[in-house]
C-alpha cells in the first residue's frame, strides 16, 4: 500500500512484535523526523484505551529514524539495523517518543 498525501509516498510496511516500518523514498532526515513525531502526536491525541498496559492508559506510539541512500542491499541491512537501534532507544527513554539515530530523543509526551 501506497499513502500519498500531497507529499512523497509513505509506505506502510508491517514487521514483528507489534512494529511497523514506514519508508519515505525521497524524504530528507529533517522532514522524516517531522513526519514521525506528527504520526506520534496524532496516536496520542486519540487517547485510545488500552487497559492491558503497564504503563498509562493509553495506546502511544516510538519511532526510531534514520535515513540512507541505498547503494546496495547491504546498505538496506544496515538501515533496518540502525531504525532498530534508534526504536529501542525510542523504547528505553520511556516509550512515546521518536529518536533519530545520532540524537537525543526529538520529542516525549507523558
Amino acid at each position: 500500500m501506497t499513502i500519498m498525501r500531497g507529499g512523497p509516498a509513505i509506505l506502510p510496511r508491517a514487521t514483528a512484535n507489534e512494529q511497523l516500518a514506514i519508508l519515505l523514498p525521497d524524504v530528507c532526515p529533517s522532514a522524516a523526523l517531522d513526519m514521525a513525531e506528527a504520526i506520534r502526536h496524532e496516536i496520542f491525541e486519540q487517547t485510545i484505551l488500552h487497559l492491558g498496559a503497564l504503563v498509562g492508559r493509553v495506546v502511544t506510539a516510538s519511532f526510531g529514524v534514520a535515513t540512507i541512500v541505498p547503494e546496495n542491499a547491504n546498505a538496506k541491512l544496515a538501515l533496518v539495523e540502525v531504525v532498530g537501534y534508534g526504536l529501542n532507544r525510542a523504547k528505553r527513554g520511556g516509550g512515546n517518543c521518536v529518536f533519530a539515530t545520532g540524537s537525543d530523543v526529538i520529542s516525549n509526551e507523558k
